[in-house]
């Protein structure tokens, strides 16, 4: 398990999934990263900061959301 930082690039409410640009870099993303349950579709502004867990294998489909902040 890893933890990266990032920038919430968009949200999609339908899907509760996230776009994120990881910290470090300038124009790649990570598309359809499924968000935390418990975190308000209020709290996914575009440029929060956030927290992803990378899952056992580091696959981007064990990605989670963990964490939004200001």
């Amino acid at each position: 398990m890893t933890l990266l930082r990032g920038i919430l690039s968009a949200y999609a409410a339908g899907t509760h999934t996230a776009t994120v640009r990881l910290d470090g870099s300038t124009v790649e993303t990570m598309a359809g990263i499924p968000v935390d349950r418990g975190i308000p579709a209020a709290q996914m502004i575009v440029g929060r900061k956030v927290m992803l867990e990378t899952g056992e294998s580091g696959e981007l489909n064990e990605h989670v959301l963990l964490a939004v902040w200001t």
